[in-house]
């Protein structure tokens, strides 16, 4: 479920990356050496890759995505984070009674930032 939730609103919308060699993308001719500016955010939104991309579904078939990195520049704490946040959520699902109306609700304030992005604060209600 997390790894959706990564996927979706991913936590670094952006990365700064060195072309390796001289390429095409998309039309435009990148040389070896030249800046590229990876956005992450638009491409775990790709709909050539998930359907009904900008909904969320913690069901979706898990593909790998680029929200914590990849290769050598892959987030080290990845595995850590992941176990973390499914041992909280699954302790809030088996504690807290069923959601509906006028039961326990999950909810932000907004999600911020443009480099690293998080809620400033998750609220739970029950």
């Amino acid at each position: 479920m997390i790894r959706e939730c990564w996927r979706w609103e991913c936590p670094l919308t952006w990365v700064l990356r060195r072309c390796s060699t001289d390429t095409e993308l998309c039309g435009a001719r990148l040389r070896e050496g030249d800046l590229v500016c990876v956005n992450l955010a638009s491409a775990n939104r790709d709909e050539t890759r998930w359907s009904d991309a900008d909904r969320l579904d913690v069901h979706r078939r898990p593909l790998p995505h680029l929200a914590m990195g990849t290769g050598p520049h892959i987030c080290l704490g990845r595995h850590l984070a992941a176990l973390e946040a499914d041992e909280v959520l699954a302790g809030l699902a088996r504690t807290a009674p069923p959601v509906g109306p006028g039961r326990a609700a999950l909810d932000t304030d907004g999600v911020e930032g443009r480099g690293f992005r998080s809620p400033r604060r998750l609220i739970l209600r029950w």
